[in-house]
């Protein structure tokens, strides 16, 4: 048995398994690309020897191969398919093995027969902060930065996964929101981990001074949840709480972690910023575990993944007709559909998109998830009208205004910016985003190298590309920038490559639809830059 970040391969059935050991659905040929893969893990494969292994004295194209990988990669998620790496004009490689994160209960020893390493690892943690307390010097204030890790799902059922993560986003939302503290985002946080590694360890490698952990076993209404506050350059558990409650008592839970890290961390929070945080939870619990779900199911961006969250998003609004999260989550979903044709309405879809973000900002007006939902909603609808432009402007402006460390806001904006020709200010905004969430996402990363193609540097555009890509494997945005910046840069080969990818990812195949699907670049010589980028790699009209 082999593993792949959280999945499991048997080769000697050919099936791949979740981390609950359930068999993932595969085609036959995607198996055995896999298989390949697998056995030269951390070496190169060529397109040549992986064609000859798996398609022997057979007549395919170099397609067929594209889309097994783009499958595998689609099956194992954002964060594992990082694993699967592709070496331009050269082949595939799968990354050395990764073992899992052990869960915040077994690092503890509070899993059941190991009481006493529970009493005694608490004894010891006691003794050290006693220690620390009284024998070291004062040390000078310093910014705290905090890394939140996934919540280890302990209920034994793999389709709970989406709760015990959801757990953990909203903490790091929450905490993010905070002046004092630099929060690391998800995307910094949210991957596997060896049992051995330390708290020490892992911070080092983050850059972060203090480490949030926990675990969650749910079982039917019952919760059972453990978090701990860690002091990364010690060790030291600053805090550590176990709550066995109700479902219904889960917001409750939310505000005490909440609260209990602030005051473990000794923040003073400014004006303003105790009402921003408090969750004030009016949302019924049924339609809040319905949110999770859906979240859950978006985060690949599929069509299957998609459609799945309209399902649950619209299940948390009829549970709770006023909730203003699972409106903006339902707009953005449908302004996915309509971009990518996924369904024969897409008319109807961006219509939806536009009235369901409308929806969203009239129910809940200081939520500043909802402005900027509705802002990158009528930015993707403006199509040229600059009314449409300037009110998406408006309403991202205004999600900084509610929550001025809304990075993603910054983010955007940038990309809003460049798209109105306006580069300074594309700059100015890309930079704050950054500044903000310095593990940023890959779509930041796209944002910057999108500013810096525009700009004429192509160096570091491919650069920001390239690092986008390896973020998000499954992007097909992504791949169009890339084929686009290396045309630009005379790298023809790397750019049919890229093209390849992206097709078999789902990305448009003509210029004409990659540019109406990017309705942002109203500015025509900006606009002009990436067709030509797009003609330059192979494109067709």
């Amino acid at each position: 048995m082999q593993s792949i970040g959280s999945f499991t391969f048997d080769a000697d059935i050919g099936e791949l398994r979740d981390n609950f050991g359930k068999p993932v659905r595969l085609r036959a040929q995607s198996l055995q690309v896999l298989s390949v893969l697998l056995s030269r893990r951390g070496e190169m494969v060529s397109k040549s020897e992986l064609m000859e292994a798996v398609w022997p004295e057979t007549h395919v194209t170099d397609d067929s191969l594209v889309q097994c990988i783009s499958e595998i990669r689609k099956v194992l998620g954002p964060a594992n398919s990082r694993l699967l790496k592709t070496i331009p004009k050269k082949g595939y490689m799968l990354a050395p093995a990764e073992l899992r994160r052990a869960s915040l209960e077994e690092r503890l020893g509070m899993l059941p027969g190991k009481p006493w390493v529970a009493v005694l690892t608490l004894a010891l943690a006691v003794l050290f902060l006693w220690a620390t307390w009284f024998l070291s010097e004062p040390v000078s204030r310093q910014v705290k930065t905090v890394a939140v890790l996934p919540f280890v799902n302990m209920s034994g059922d793999g389709e709970q996964d989406y709760f015990s993560t959801g757990l953990a986003e909203d903490l790091l939302t929450d905490l993010s929101k905070i002046n004092a503290l630099t929060v690391l985002s998800r995307s910094a946080t949210f991957h596997s981990r060896s049992p051995e590694e330390s708290a020490k360890d892992m911070a080092t490698s983050l850059g972060a001074s203090h480490l949030v952990d926990g675990s969650v076993r749910r079982e039917g209404d019952r919760l059972r949840i453990s978090v701990q506050l860690v002091d990364a350059q010690t060790g030291a558990s600053l805090w550590a709480e176990r709550y066995d409650r109700e479902l219904g008592d889960l917001f409750v839970i939310q505000d005490d972690v909440r609260s209990q890290i602030i005051t473990a961390l000794a923040v003073r929070l400014v004006p303003g910023e105790a009402d921003r945080i408090a969750s004030g939870n009016t949302v019924k619990v049924s339609a809040y575990d319905l949110l999770l779900k859906g979240r859950h199911e978006e985060t690949a961006l599929t069509r299957e993944g998609v459609t799945r969250a309209i399902s649950f998003y619209k299940q948390a609004i009829a549970a709770d007709p006023e909730y203003g999260d699972a409106y903006a989550r339902l707009a953005n979903m449908y302004d996915f559909a309509a971009r990518f044709g996924w369904n024969d309405a897409g008319v109807i879809d961006r219509k939806l998109a536009l009235t369901t973000a409308e929806t969203a900002v009239r129910v809940a007006p200081q939520n500043p998830f909802a402005h900027w939902t509705l802002g990158r909603i009528l930015a993707r609808q403006q199509d040229g009208d600059p009314e449409m432009l300037s009110r998406a402007l408006g309403s991202v402006s205004r999600a900084i205004e509610l929550d001025p460390k809304n990075a993603d806001a910054y983010a955007f904006i940038s990309l809003l910016h460049i798209g109105s020709g306006r580069p300074a200010e594309a700059k100015r905004t890309i930079e704050t985003a950054f500044r903000l969430n310095p593990e940023a996402p890959s779509w930041y990363v796209q944002n910057r190298g999108i500013i810096s193609f525009m700009d004429g540097d192509m160096t570091a555009a491919v650069s920001d590309f390239e690092r986008a890509a390896e973020k998000n494997p499954t992007a097909s945005f992504t791949r169009l920038w890339l084929a686009a910046a290396y045309a630009q840069a005379d790298r023809g080969e790397d750019a049919e490559w890229q093209l390849e990818e992206a097709a078999a990812l789902g990305a448009p195949t003509t210029i004409r639809d990659a540019i109406s699907t990017n309705p942002i670049f109203q500015d025509a010589g900006y606009r002009s830059k990436y067709e030509e980028g797009l003609r330059r790699a192979g494109l067709a009209e």
